[in-house]
């Protein structure tokens, strides 16, 4: 009797233990909350980047015409883990880089050029893709490339835009001699551009070289407290003997805070202009520029290389709008192209046929000649 109550007695553990066991993988697994910034994305994704010998990085240099070969596959190979943050960081809508404004003009952006190397790894594994026809893989490169672009220029500093620019300017290079084999739809593209985060205003990134110019006031208040007279050694030390000193006349120290002062006022209005239409930015920059270089001598120092950066916001916004438009042409025709407007002309965008694929160009005109967008051409010959 005691032997039959023991048996009775363990066979109720063991079916309460597997009930137990078996309500317990029921439960629903509980994970700690994943960050929404996708700065943390990106930093993973450079983190576990390769580190690149001479022929890899020749290899991304080369992106959109190297041989998609055995080393180009070893490369994106050892990059998967890179591209999967670089996708994770495209879901999120959140970006802060962790930058500390107070820096002025010495504050780090190591961001940039990891950005830059990031997006070649992922234009040189999209263009395998779509050589290979994997238009899901490749539109997932191309979508993380934007993003980060988006993303870099986040910031707001003048530089990150370029930088921002230049890798959209990366994804219409990838994304144009596909165009005629993805057979993407024009409405769903759209979509998914309108849903992209916004593309960083050029006003926004003036105001942020007016709060560069301030933090740089203060740094040399704080070493003229330090020591009367360092002011201007640590004006050296910011921009470098090269630079010429537009204090050189300056006898007080009361004179150089009454100049920079005085010059934030100039930010504002080459702000107001920079949030202008380009023709009218067009028609009052120059005369603006010629004010504020006569009217402070801090000017030709202070003044952001606005001409350049321009240029360059102009072209990647209208190649963009010309690789969309493309894939309308591509979809229903050239006759489609009476419905998109050039952003830089009174009408369409202009059509020309090729022998293998076709042109459109913009009223936007670089170094005398319109923009240009060629579509359906590859620069390199397929995987053997």
């Amino acid at each position: 009797m005691r032997r039959l109550s023991q048996i009775m007695l363990l066979a109720t553990f063991v079916l309460s233990s597997f009930a137990a066991a078996d309500a317990t993988a029921q439960l629903p697994i509980q994970y700690p909350p994943v960050s929404e910034n996708a700065a943390l994305q990106y930093w993973l994704a450079f983190a576990t980047m390769p580190t690149l010998d001479a022929g890899q990085e020749k290899l991304l240099d080369n992106w959109a015409t190297a041989p998609l070969d055995d080393a180009v596959n070893k490369l994106l190979d050892q990059s998967q883990t890179s591209l999967m943050f670089l996708h994770r960081g495209a879901q999120l809508r959140e970006c802060d880089w962790g930058l500390d404004y107070r820096d002025g003009a010495q504050m780090y952006l190591p961001y940039l050029f990891k950005a830059r190397q990031l997006a070649r790894l992922a234009a040189l594994d999209a263009r395998r893709a779509f050589e290979t026809k994997d238009y899901d893989q490749g539109h997932d490169d191309a979508f993380g490339m934007i993003v980060l672009a988006r993303n870099v220029g986040k910031d707001y500093t003048l530089v990150s835009m370029l930088v921002c620019y230049a890798i959209e300017g990366m994804t219409v290079d990838l994304a144009a001699p596909y165009i005629p084999d993805a057979h993407a739809s024009y409405d769903g593209v759209i979509k998914a551009f309108k849903a992209l985060p916004p593309s960083p205003p050029l006003a926004q990134g003036v105001l942020c070289e007016k709060r560069m110019a301030y933090t740089l006031l203060n740094q040399l208040v704080e070493a003229e407290h330090r020591r009367p007279g360092s002011w201007r050694e640590e004006w050296k030390s910011i921009f470098g003997g090269e630079t010429a000193d537009p204090f050189q006349d300056a006898v007080r120290f009361g004179e150089v805070v009454e100049i920079m002062e005085k010059f934030q006022s100039t930010y504002d209005e080459l702000a107001e202009l920079a949030a202008l239409p380009p023709h009218q930015f067009d028609a009052g920059y120059l005369e603006f520029a010629k004010r504020a270089n006569a009217a402070s001598p801090i000017a030709k120092v202070m003044l952001p290389a606005m001409e350049k950066t321009v240029a360059a916001q102009r072209r990647s916004e209208v190649r963009m709008a010309m690789l969309l438009a493309a894939i309308a042409v591509v979809e229903s025709g050239p006759e489609k192209l009476a419905e998109i407007k050039d952003p830089f002309g009174s009408g369409p965008f202009e059509y020309r046929k090729l022998d293998t694929g076709f042109e459109l160009s913009s009223k936007l005109l670089e170094n005398g000649k319109p923009v240009t967008l060629t579509v359906g051409q590859k620069k390199s010959a397929p995987i053997p």
